[in-house]
């Protein structure tokens, strides 16, 4: 059996999240957890509650945050 992959996408455009999601569900063999944020506001929280593996992140979003440069976790950021 094969390990779960978490994956956060975030994205304020839900066809963007959407289209991500129909891609990563027919990749052969893997099974998924896919957490989608929908707000800059809620991106470190959900961050925080839920350790993803891999983290789809729009572009746009960058200046409303920040991530730590020096993390613990081993989290793939994807822009």
């Amino acid at each position: 059996m094969s390990k779960l992959l978490t994956i956060a996408i975030a994205d304020t455009s839900v066809i963007i999240r959407n289209g991500l999601i129909i891609l990563l569900k027919h990749l052969p063999g893997i099974r998924l957890q896919i957490i989608e944020i929908e707000t800059a506001d809620i991106l470190h929280e959900t961050l925080t509650l839920n350790k993803p593996d891999i983290l789809f992140i729009n572009p746009s979003l960058v200046g409303y945050f920040s991530l730590p440069s020096n993390s613990s976790t081993s989290v793939s950021f994807i822009s």
